[in-house]
């Protein structure tokens, strides 16, 4: 059939339907349902082909995520938790202020292989790196992202794998965590006056077998914050520190500092 013919009966001009096969454009819901209609083809026919389909009154059946599931998946979404925000079209965006944390942002949705980050301005001005619409919602629909705690599976598969655990633990210390910036504080705070009681508890819960901590909560204002203690330093430094490749970021650096000063003679660089 020609593509005049399909745009005949589909009540549209032929060069949208041009714009749709070369993907320029994408049909909207409704005329996706004409074409499928008028070229006879079933909607459970190319189920398997469909990667994702966001509209609830379309029952799609969706079972296969077309990536492999990697720890930099739930570093992400522990950033949107933490420090970012679900845009329109339940995009991902990060909103930290500092460069450098957009910077290692945009380098992780490069190294997910889903895209190229997307750049953000909003309304006040404050600049953020994000993930599209389309790899934003297949994390979502593949992980069961809530938008007040981790995902029961993204939690699952930190107990059982370290590199997952730690990258949990590396976001969350990058966005909520404190070892002073002008001045060296004397201890690490993997979580400083979160708001969020659920998310401090999947933290402890992450922190229970492998790192000495305590939990703080000031019941004034609702606040939670999660101290590590100095004994597990080295150890938080080499799971979760250690990789991130800007060597001049000052959470980093302040920690190696501290670890040298605290136990000198078991820290090595």
């Amino acid at each position: 059939m020609t593509q005049k013919a399909i745009a005949k009966l589909i009540q549209i001009k032929k060069g949208r339907i041009s714009h749709y096969e070369n993907g320029h454009r994408h049909p909207t819901i409704n005329i996706f349902l004409k074409w499928i209609d008028v070229l006879k083809i079933s909607k459970k026919s190319i189920e398997s082909h469909i990667i994702i389909f966001n509209y609830p009154k379309i029952n799609f059946i969706l079972n296969k995520f077309p990536y492999k599931e990697m720890p930099e998946h739930a570093e992400i979404i522990a950033h949107t938790l933490f420090d970012g925000t679900v845009g329109r079209g339940n995009s991902f965006y990060y909103e930290t202020r500092n460069n450098m944390e957009q910077e290692m942002f945009s380098d992780l949705v490069k190294k997910i292989g889903m895209g190229t980050a997307l750049y953000h301005s909003n309304q006040n001005g404050v600049k953020s790196y994000g993930l599209s619409s389309v790899a934003s919602n297949l994390l979502i629909n593949h992980y069961g992202f809530e938008r007040r705690k981790l995902p029961k599976k993204i939690i699952a598969l930190a107990l059982k794998n370290p590199s997952w655990k730690n990258s949990i633990l590396r976001a969350c210390f990058i966005d909520e965590g404190s070892n002073g910036k002008i001045k060296l504080k004397d201890n690490i705070l993997v979580a400083s006056s979160l708001k969020n009681e659920i998310l401090a508890k999947q933290i402890v819960q992450l922190l229970k077998n492998n790192y000495s901590h305590k939990l703080c909560i000031y019941h004034k204002r609702n606040e939670f914050s999660i101290l590590l203690h100095n004994k597990s330093l080295t150890d938080f430094y080499n799971n979760t520190l250690k990789d991130i490749e800007y060597e001049c970021y000052y959470k980093k650096v302040n920690t190696q500092r501290m670890i040298c000063r605290l136990q000198p003679s078991k820290f090595r660089w």
